[in-house]
């Protein structure tokens, strides 16, 4: 093997022939990348991959001379840092994946919105899908739970639920957790396949099934939701479902909680008081009235399906009638408000979505709405 050790000295030396090799390398290893890519219907093929390659191993070599030329007083990898940050973006999905009530699920290539392909559900796909792993889950309109290859589109295993799951559910230790509208709500199943590893018992009725309209939200070792019996925050037993607590704040929102891992946040009282829970304790970190001057005359705090979102630091509270406000999670402080849509319309049912420096929600008068939040 000694030719190998002179072939690798060789490529490591200061020469036009060895950077020739070294950028013929990082050349082919771009086209491997890209084609795998391609393969699995993936964005930032052949073409983004083999610059990417290339644009690293110049700035590596540029960074080599930089420091043989200096005599080592420049540290050799300094450019090279920069590389790491700068392509960072590839591990983020280039796909748009989203739902539709003519029972599909449609997969778009995000920079052109070219198909890369479709399933066809047995209903309305009402839940936002999750994308965990190379697989997407959704719910549909004939009450199934279903998991879709992200590569082809191809169904990996569905399950059948008594109602229908109409907000993300959540993986956690491969587990998939999905609240559901039917008299047992809490789901808990196989991710890889679908298998039913228990079921809950919310022992309701239809008049409060909206308890199964949140997503699932997990913060100190507790799968939090909403007790049917009594619309008061809870938790159940992940390994079991059974429900471990619950808490003794009346009439909490039927758009769900929100946590950012230590805290977990609640709206009650017709939208007027936000609550904060510690997650492992579950005693109350802060409350807040969200009205102004704590007086029922201000009616955009007041509406019953307010919906909350924790990112980036910040929790958002979208009122029914467009009212944002945006509050430290940790104090309950006011940061700001914005109203988003004209008052006294009820604009806002669904939950939003935080993407950058833009907070989305979709309106039921048909517009979409973006509010910058920066």
């Amino acid at each position: 093997m000694l030719w190998w050790r002179e072939f690798s000295a060789y490529c490591a030396s200061w020469c036009a022939g060895a950077v020739a090799l070294r950028l013929m390398a990082a050349f082919m290893v771009g086209i491997v990348v890209g084609i795998d890519r391609g393969i699995k219907r993936r964005g930032a093929g052949i073409k983004t991959h083999t610059l990417v390659c290339l644009g690293a191993a110049l700035v590596m070599t540029t960074g080599q001379f930089i420091y043989v030329t200096t005599g080592g007083a420049n540290s050799i990898d300094r450019l090279g840092a920069q590389v790491i940050s700068g392509v960072g973006f590839l591990g983020v999905g280039t796909i748009l994946v989203f739902g539709s009530e003519d029972g599909k699920v449609y997969c778009l290539n995000a920079a052109d919105g070219a198909k890369e392909w479709e399933y066809t559900a047995g209903g309305s796909v009402l839940s936002d899908p999750l994308v965990d792993q190379e697989r997407v889950y959704i719910g549909s309109g004939d009450g199934k739970i279903s998991c879709i290859d992200v590569a082809t589109g191809l169904l990996q295993w569905s399950y059948q639920t008594d109602g229908v799951m109409r907000q993300r559910p959540t993986i956690s230790n491969g587990v998939l957790y999905a609240y559901v509208r039917d008299t047992y709500i809490w789901y808990a199943l196989d991710a890889q396949t679908g298998e039913l590893r228990w079921r809950g018992n919310a022992e309701t009725d239809e008049s409060l099934f909206v308890c199964g309209d949140v997503r699932p939200i997990i913060a100190g070792g507790k799968l939090w939701c909403i007790d049917a019996q009594n619309t008061r925050p809870g938790y159940l037993d992940l390994q079991t479902g059974e429900l471990a607590w619950t808490g003794a704040l009346e009439k909490v929102s039927s758009r769900g909680m929100a946590a950012n891992g230590e805290l977990v946040f609640y709206t009650s009282n017709n939208g007027r008081q936000l609550t904060a829970f510690d997650s492992d304790t579950a005693q109350v970190a802060w409350q807040k009235d969200l009205r102004y001057n704590s007086r029922d005359g201000d009616l955009q705090a007041m509406q019953i399906d307010c919906a909350l979102v924790y990112e980036n630091g910040m929790l958002f509270h979208l009122a029914e009638r467009g009212r944002v406000t945006a509050m430290n999670p940790i104090t309950g402080a006011t940061q700001w408000c914005f109203d988003a849509a004209g008052f006294p319309e009820r604009v806002f049912w669904s939950t939003p979505e935080v993407n950058g420096n833009l907070l989305l929600a979709s309106g039921i008068d048909g517009n979409l709405y973006a509010v910058e939040i920066s």
